[in-house]
């Protein structure tokens, strides 16, 4: 791991909660958007990097085969994690990783998201 890596990993654990709970983050029409944006027909793969605390990713459950959640930071994982748990959402899984190192198959995903951009395989 990176010292940048350590930084946002420390940084985000701290903060985990406040960012989960921010308007931008929780914002259900911009989600809502990003999602019918894709385009999905309901077989995809989605890989979502930097799920956060897993908003995006459990939104992509709804409209997709599978989805897996990826980020640096145990603590936004354990709070995606549990939303998924508590909605009772059973086709995503998260799991930690570097977005610059992902630990997947070329392939493996048809849709992959980062941010704010789409990138289809």
């Amino acid at each position: 791991m990176t010292q940048h890596n350590d930084v946002v990993r420390e940084w985000f654990t701290t903060q985990a909660q406040a960012f989960a709970a921010n308007p931008w983050v929780t914002d259900q029409e911009r989600i809502r958007r990003l999602v019918a944006g894709a385009r999905l027909t309901g077989s995809e793969r989605v890989l979502d990097i930097a799920t956060g605390p897993g908003y995006l990713a459990e939104a992509f459950a709804g409209a997709t085969r599978e989805v897996v959640g990826v980020d640096l930071t145990d603590a936004m994982l354990a709070i995606a994690k549990q939303r998924t748990l508590e909605h009772g959402i059973s086709n995503v899984s998260f799991r930690a990783a570097d977005a610059e190192n992902l630990p997947f198959e070329n392939g493996r995903s048809t849709l992959w998201y980062a941010g704010s951009r789409y990138i289809i395989s």
